[in-house]
């Protein structure tokens, strides 16, 4: 979903665990949680694509070597294969002369050259990573230059800063501080944060790889911490 399904999956998300709040309202916190989703998927993405260099380097030769066996594969087919890999072939290759009859022989060596060339340039593009390149976190951080984050626990950013936004919403919608309490007959904590953070996850098509009733809680503990501080 874009901006405006999520705002609006949002907004109906908040009319039902908040009826009594102004529209105008609902509709800030609707895009101020899309807001910190955005923020949040795109830096958890970043923590994550952030490796070693060296690492990137053999990955990318890796992927080159692959290539060129593949490429070697296909100047060793022979007539039914090539007219297999022909609509292929005009695909991938439409500079190619290759035509559907008579001419078979033509496609393989034709994928066989595009996947040569694809195979040299992704080795050029590892020859440019600098092996002692700073990691990507410094550019938001001083002296993490050696840290990777991708190497790393990976962090729930987005689940955490979801969220908060809830707790915060929730506060600001109701009045009352947010947090759960523990219910005997459920035998596990319960509260209305629960539920609406879990429509939220929802809305946003979001699996945040922990349940709602333990992201409420932490979010409860944080928002209360911040209040205190």
């Amino acid at each position: 979903m874009d901006w405006t399904e999520h705002v609006d999956a949002l907004g109906k998300v908040l009319a039902k665990h908040f009826p009594d709040a102004p529209e105008s309202d609902l509709k800030n916190w609707a895009e101020t949680i899309r807001r910190e989703f955005g923020v949040a998927v795109a830096f958890q993405n970043i923590e994550r694509s952030d490796k070693r260099p060296e690492k990137d380097i053999a990955k990318l030769q890796s992927a080159a070597k692959s290539l060129e066996k593949a490429a070697a594969s296909l100047r060793e087919s022979g007539w039914h294969g090539g007219k297999a890999l022909t609509t292929v072939a005009q695909h991938f290759a439409p500079g190619a002369s290759i035509y559907p009859h008579g001419s078979n022989t033509l496609a393989a060596p034709a994928l066989a050259e595009l996947l040569a060339e694809l195979s040299k340039d992704i080795l050029a593009a590892a020859e440019r990573i600098p092996p002692n390149a700073a990691s990507v976190s410094s550019a938001f951080s001083e002296g993490v230059e050696d840290e990777y984050a991708g190497e790393k626990t990976h962090r729930k950013i987005a689940a955490s800063r979801v969220s908060d936004s809830c707790a915060e919403a929730y506060a600001e919608l109701t009045g009352r501080k947010p947090g759960t309490s523990w219910d005997d007959a459920k035998g596990d904590s319960s509260g209305p944060l629960i539920p609406f953070i879990a429509d939220v996850f929802s809305a946003l098509g979001f699996a945040p790889g922990d349940s709602a009733r333990n992201q409420a809680k932490e979010a409860a503990k944080r928002y209360n911490n911040r209040q205190a501080d």
